[in-house]
């Protein structure tokens, strides 16, 4: 029992030892699988500076997220859009904005929806509401959106406007759906 023991041992150590990415202690767990995407960090949180995003780079055996000037065709639009939102959900909101402004497809309903969300949080309310226009009409299914404008129409006191999106929330994706009870929560909250 002891000889299968160290038997399994010394192969599994030779197995996390021959993964480049295990043996160099990554920071990102899932670079162990090909298939996996690594965790992304917001530019924030690697303390960069306005004007630059966290992006992955280097060799593959040894990829990191490093710390790139904001410049167009720096990033895909994929990553820019994962950095907006992670900066925009940390509250770095006209960071957010900075960085989804270098999106080459600005027609493109998540990407107005992060848009819209930066701006109302920054107090822009018109220019946000604007955003959540635009992106339901590339998509009226997008709950999210409808869940965001909503919440923009009770702050701008307009909660029958947002009686509404919560009305199409619950059409398109029932009571159940994380977006009608954020929005419901909101509306009871604005009573």
């Amino acid at each position: 029992m002891v000889v299968f023991n160290r038997c399994c041992a010394i192969l599994i150590a030779t197995l996390v030892m021959s993964s480049p990415a295990l043996a160099a202690g990554d920071e990102t767990p899932a670079a162990a699988t090909e298939t996996a995407a690594p965790i992304a960090l917001s530019a924030k949180a690697l303390n960069c500076k306005r004007g630059e995003a966290a992006m992955w780079g280097g060799e593959a055996a040894a990829k990191k997220q490093t710390c790139v000037t904001l410049t167009a065709g720096v990033m895909s639009d994929e990553e820019l859009y994962e950095q907006g939102k992670l900066l925009a959900t940390e509250s770095e909101y006209d960071w957010a904005l900075e960085v989804l402004a270098l999106i080459t497809k600005q027609d493109d309903a998540k990407v107005l929806n992060y848009i819209g969300y930066s701006h109302r949080k920054a107090g822009r309310l018109e220019t946000g509401i604007e955003a959540y226009k635009k992106a339901l009409t590339l998509d009226p299914n997008y709950v999210q959106a409808r869940e965001y404008l909503g919440e923009a129409y009770i702050l701008a006191g307009n909660k029958d406007l947002a009686m509404a999106e919560l009305a199409e929330i619950k059409t398109r994706c029932g009571e159940a759906c994380p977006e009608y009870a954020e929005l419901q929560k909101a509306l009871t909250a604005a009573n």
